[in-house]
């Protein structure tokens, strides 16, 4: 048993530095809140996401799950704190910003020191 957590424990710290390594990237939460997105939620989830010409791909964190491409256009409707039980998801330090990628909204979870790097890789 202490060796499939400590494990489980390793491979999310692996993923979690693999991931912070890369300066074009953000650590985030993300869900769906109208519409839908094959291989996205509802629910919050956090994950790491990459911008490659405009296009961001998504992966969770310890869930060796394919990572997700949107099409996400660069300029959030709206941006707002996080709120409620929410703050037992993601952090209370970050600020919530809802995008639209054409056939549903999404909302992203980050630090505000963070929202350059998205600004950045949305814009292409």
């Amino acid at each position: 048993v202490v060796a499939v957590f400590g494990g489980a424990g390793a491979l999310v710290y692996y993923r979690r530095r693999l991931h912070r390594t890369h300066p074009d990237g953000i650590e985030c939460s993300l869900r769906v809140v109208e519409g839908s997105i094959p291989g996205l939620s509802t629910r919050w989830r956090g994950g790491f996401a990459r911008f490659h010409d405009g296009t961001m791909t998504w992966t969770r964190w310890w869930v060796p799950a394919r990572p997700v491409e949107i099409q996400v256009e660069p300029f959030a409707s709206t941006e707002r704190a996080v709120h409620g039980a929410e703050a037992w998801i993601v952090s209370r330090n970050c600020v919530v910003r809802t995008y639209s990628t054409g056939r549903a909204r999404i909302e992203i979870a980050l630090l505000p020191e963070r929202t350059a790097v998205l600004d950045r890789g949305l814009a292409g």
